[in-house]
Formats: structure tokens, C-alpha cells, sequence
């Protein structure tokens, strides 16, 4: 029986026990790592015992299912919470170029979250200004990407400088600034996947608009990959929009 490394998303059972279920039906066998050094929602795991376990395990395996996300951050909601330095996060994901040249027969399928910008304000899975500022910030960034755009009206105008004198400067730098480091992962997951070391590359995403901050970070990740097309077309990005 075949080996499929699976790094999941998060502890949920939709992503974590689902994968097990799934492999039932086929010629893999499922190596997840165990719930305890993952995220639990708000609280982060274990990055480094996640690493060692996957250093450890995969070269049993096959292949391997891996979620970037949780390779650095631990899981999806702790990804938007996080106050990690870009520097340090593409030093870890140079550990997967490593891997592969130690292991260059295992496929590799990686997939890395363009964080998502909810209309609505909550802080269940938010940093907890997000309770009261997130459609704020949210409507924030859609009028200003309509600005650029130069398709904004009179009314949205208006209604974008009035958030702009109400909304705490600290708590959208603090948004923005770790969009901007989630964005840089995603740039190098694509130049790691031009150099050939994945099988597929996805950008999946949720909770999304036409226009706003997910919007535009989608375009930076989807230009990235036009710039290496020659070398890395197994790369998609899935879109899923909510208006």
C-alpha cells in the first residue's frame, strides 16, 4: 500500500479527518500529524515539532498533500493572527527545497491561502478589533481598489474618507502589514514551484469580492505566475466570491 503524507489545513474534522476517510476508498495509506502539535483555532500550534514530524515522516511516503499555512503558521485562523517576519518565513520554505532534493521521487502538492477580508465584523477567526472594524476595514478596501480603478462614486467618495477619519490607524496597519507578509509566502511558493519542485501549486481562497484588498492580492499572486508561465503552468488559482 502506497503512503500520502498529509499535512492538513487545520485540526478540523473537515480537514483533518476527512483526508483518512477519503484514503479508505483507494491504495493510499493516510500519515497525518497528531492533533496535539496543531492549531486550535485562536491558539497556534507547534510550527517546529510539525516540521520535525514532517522531515521525519516523509521519507516513508509517496507523495505529500501540504498546506503551507500550516507549515508556518500552524493552521488557517492562526495565518491571520500571526507576527511573523517575512525573512524568517521564506527561510522556512526554503526547507522544502531541501526535502526535495532529498527526496526528489516524492510529489509534492502544496496549496497557500490568499487570506480572506469578511464584510462583516467578527472576531471569531479575526484579530479581535476585527469585532468591531472588520466591515470597516473590509469596505475600506474595496472603495479604494474602485479608486484606483477610477471607478468609485461621489457616494463611495465620501464614504471611504469618512472610514478613513474613524478607523484606528493602528489596527489597519496592523491588518495590512501582515496581508503584505502573507502575500510575499505566496510569491515564493510560485518561484519554488517555477524551479519544479512541486507536482501542483494552488492558490485557494474564500470570502472574497470583485474588488478590495483579497482582490488585488489576487492579481499580484496571478501576474507572479504569468511572469514564470514557461516553467510552472500546473499552477491555478481557484476563485470563490462572495458579493
Amino acid at each position: 500500500m502506497k503512503k500520502i503524507l498529509v499535512i492538513p489545513l487545520d485540526e478540523r474534522p473537515v480537514n483533518y479527518d476527512f483526508p483518512i476517510m477519503l484514503a479508505r476508498c483507494t491504495d493510499y495509506e493516510v500519515i497525518i500529524p497528531p492533533r496535539s502539535i496543531l492549531g486550535k483555532k485562536k491558539v497556534p500550534g507547534d510550527v517546529e515539532a510539525i516540521w520535525e514530524w514532517f522531515i521525519e515522516n516523509i521519507k516513508t511516503c509517496d507523495d505529500a498533500v501540504i498546506s503551507i499555512d500550516t507549515l508556518l503558521f500552524s493552521g488557517i485562523v492562526p495565518s491571520r493572527l500571526h507576527y511573523e517576519k517575512s525573512e524568517d518565513l521564506l527561510s522556512k520554505l526554503d526547507r522544502l527545497r531541501d526535502l526535495k532534493k532529498s527526496y526528489p521521487k516524492i510529489n509534492m502538492y502544496v496549496f497557500s491561502l490568499i487570506m480572506r477580508n469578511p464584510t462583516y465584523s467578527s472576531s471569531e477567526e479575526e484579530p479581535d478589533y476585527y469585532g468591531s472594524w472588520g466591515a470597516e476595514i473590509h469596505r475600506r478596501g474595496v472603495i479604494e481598489h474602485k479608486k484606483e480603478l477610477l471607478i468609485a462614486t461621489d457616494e463611495e467618495i465620501a464614504e471611504y474618507d469618512d472610514i478613513v477619519q474613524r478607523l484606528p490607524a493602528e489596527h489597519l496597519k496592523d491588518y495590512l502589514d501582515r496581508r503584505a507578509i502573507n502575500i510575499e509566502v505566496n510569491k515564493k511558493v510560485v518561484e519554488l514551484a517555477a524551479e519544479g519542485l512541486f507536482t501542483l501549486a494552488m492558490f485557494p481562497q474564500d470570502d472574497a469580492s470583485p474588488y478590495g484588498v483579497t482582490a488585488k492580492d489576487q492579481r499580484i499572486i496571478r501576474d507572479k505566475y504569468v511572469s514564470l508561465t514557461l516553467s510552472c503552468l500546473f499552477i491555478c488559482i481557484p476563485m470563490l466570491m462572495r458579493l
